[in-house]
């Protein structure tokens, strides 16, 4: 497969994340650290005027990253706990 085969079947997977989810997306302007967060995960930032292109269409991920991946980590996606 190719790599734009496997970038769009990402974004195809993280379409079928959001429509599953009831929490939906949310704006990291809109968002604060006592908000109900998941304790270890991985997060995805999307910037207002990056369109995607060649693997179809919509906001285009800018930023991934983790936060406390190992069972008892102290830090947050915030900060320390």
């Amino acid at each position: 497969m190719a790599r734009l085969d496997h970038v769009k079947q990402f974004y195809e997977l993280l379409s079928e994340l959001e429509q599953r989810s009831s929490l939906g997306i949310h704006r990291l302007a809109d968002c604060h650290g006592q908000m109900r967060w998941p304790h270890r995960g991985v997060y995805f930032f999307m910037e207002n005027g990056e369109l995607r292109k060649d693997s179809g269409s919509g906001s285009r991920i800018v930023r991934i990253g983790t936060h406390a991946l190992k069972a008892g980590a102290r830090l947050t996606l915030w900060g320390s706990s």
